[in-house]
């Protein structure tokens, strides 16, 4: 999704994606994705040195498991973009 930053390389993804979004809060993000019923984390992640070091505020985050169905990454996945929209 344009402006849409994925934290990290394939490598180091185990179920958790974190991203930010160019110009929208990590907070906000999290707030209107849940009325979506979507959720997720918004915030440092207990990382908050990595977070300064990366120059980010902080970051949003999908966390996936095994009792997810693709119907679920696509709905988050609208959620994203139904975030996108509100903010254009």
């Amino acid at each position: 999704i344009e402006g849409v930053s994925i934290i990290g390389g394939p490598s180091q993804k185990i179920g958790v994606v974190s991203f930010a979004i160019d110009g929208i809060h990590p907070h906000d993000i999290a707030t209107i994705v849940a009325s979506k019923e979507v959720y997720m984390r918004a915030g440092h992640h207990c990382a908050e040195p990595l977070m300064k070091a990366m120059n980010l505020v902080a970051t949003s985050r999908f966390s996936l498991g095994m009792y997810n169905t693709s119907t679920d990454i696509q709905r988050a996945i609208e959620s994203v973009q139904y975030v996108k929209a509100l903010f254009n």
